[in-house]
């Protein structure tokens, strides 16, 4: 499996190559061209013509001296095709082309431009009709240079661009190789640190502090999201070591009691007393089973609710439950609708209610308040809860007073799954309590849109 460092290197080196043949490529092109098109203008210059100038030369036939150089060759042409005159140039002079004296007599274009060559050398040869006062051909003047000034350039450029680009990609894969590292290895780290994990160490994170800034950010996402699930992972352990434990305290009363039942000759009122405390156990457990099955309901809803209308829900359960206790006070104001399920809101209203009532005497009061804003207060005047079990309240199975909130026949989920209500409606929630004074509890919960 080829590393990611190997595969950045490898992209990086080829996309330099590829771009330094191009460069190295397009500025030899470039100048062959610049080269090319400055002996035709060269040439054409010679004989006072305009550099993209197609035009024919008049009779007379010109004099090949006045045309000619050191370096320039010119040679004169009658309409037979046969030499009437030359000047300039090398000793060893190119080769003469015939056909391209026919092709231009037989053409529509004045001028023509085609290579020659002699035993040392390339030329770049011009051809230029010669017309009559009617225009007709009358013969062909032809002009030419050496192409070797102009090669050796072309060949000094191309070593010069072969040992450029030789270094450019030396040092452009010591370049490539230092980003491939600096990229790469803190992504090898971190997939190493994923596989470390994945194999339940789930106390190892990823280094934070290296690489470039997207790399930095992806390692500090990765760590937070460890972090959650090794979180969750906990909540989850803890939550079934706590129901298992929960459970296990009636499971056992009932099996005690089976036990004794099968094995003792028992009188009617012991049978009738086991028989309750089997009743009374697993109601217990029904009750415990059912709230952690709302638990899941809230956790996971199958649909997002329709806006509730919370002060005609709220009034019904409390009608009911001030029937059987006369020392609840309600106030309700009008509030816009909140987007929570019906039965929802009954248990939010419900667990607090009962937990208010559960725990203050009835010679004292306990008052029901919802106020616009969508601000619900539960107060009551009650024992209080002690300030340090304030922060552990809606941990599940918690419970402030073990021996009385079992005595109650509280599962210890109440606060547990009035917190998700209240989280899952997008809200927030808020206790305060003094001993011997009482409590207050405040939900805050946002209006439907």
């Amino acid at each position: 499996m080829i590393s990611l460092r190997r595969l950045l290197t490898g992209y990086l080196l080829a996309t330099l190559l590829l771009t330094l043949l191009g460069v190295s490529s397009g500025v030899y092109w470039m100048v062959s061209r610049h080269l090319f098109r400055a002996n035709e203008v060269r040439l054409r210059s010679q004989l006072r013509l305009a550099p993209h100038q197609d035009r024919p030369l008049q009779l007379p036939l010109p004099v090949a001296g006045q045309y000619a150089g050191p370096q320039l060759l010119v040679r004169v042409f009658d309409e037979q095709g046969r030499l009437v005159d030359q000047a300039g140039g090398p000793p060893d002079l190119p080769d003469m082309r015939p056909d391209m004296l026919e092709e231009l007599r037989q053409s529509s274009r004045y001028s023509r431009l085609y290579p020659s060559h002699n035993r040392h050398e390339g030329w770049m040869m011009l051809g230029v009709k010669v017309v009559d006062r009617q225009g007709h051909w009358a013969g062909m003047v032809e002009v030419g240079t050496g192409t070797r000034p102009a090669q050796d350039l072309l060949r000094a450029l191309g070593f010069y661009l072969v040992v450029c680009t030789a270094v450019g990609l030396g040092l452009g894969t010591l370049a490539c190789g230092w980003l491939a590292r600096r990229v790469g290895r803190p992504v090898e780290e971190l997939a190493k640190v994923a596989r470390t994990i994945a194999a339940g160490d789930w106390q190892s994170r990823a280094d934070e502090g290296v690489g470039p800034t997207e790399v930095r950010s992806l390692a500090s996402d990765f760590n937070a999201m460890v972090t959650r699930l090794n979180e969750s992972l906990e909540t989850q352990r803890r939550f079934v070591a706590d129901a298992s434990h929960e459970l296990k305290t009636p499971l056992t009363s009932v099996g005690a009691m089976a036990e004794i039942l099968e094995t003792h000759d028992v009188d009617e009122l012991n049978r009738g007393r086991a028989l309750a405390v089997i009743g009374r156990e697993v109601e217990r457990m029904e009750l415990l089973v059912n709230d952690l099955l709302t638990l899941s309901r809230i956790d996971h809803p199958e649909q997002e609710p329709e806006p509730l209308e919370l002060v005609p829900e709220s009034k019904k359960l409390l009608e009911e439950y001030q029937l059987r206790y006369p020392n609840l006070n309600w106030q309700l104001e009008p509030c816009p609708p909140v987007r929570i399920a019906a039965q929802h809101w009954q248990r939010l209203v419900r667990n607090l209610l009962d937990n208010a009532l559960r725990y203050t005497p009835l010679e004292k009061s306990v008052l029901f308040q919802l106020s616009p804003g969508v601000l619900l207060q539960v107060i009551d005047q009650g024992q209080g809860i002690p300030s340090d079990a304030l922060p552990h309240l809606f941990k599940r199975f918690y419970r402030a007073d073990q021996s009385r909130a079992r005595s109650s026949g509280g599962t210890g989920l109440g606060l547990a799954i009035v917190n998700s209500i209240v989280h899952k409606a997008g809200g927030s929630i808020e206790v305060q309590s003094r001993l011997g004074q009482g409590t207050t509890v405040s939900v805050r919960l946002p209006e439907a849109k």
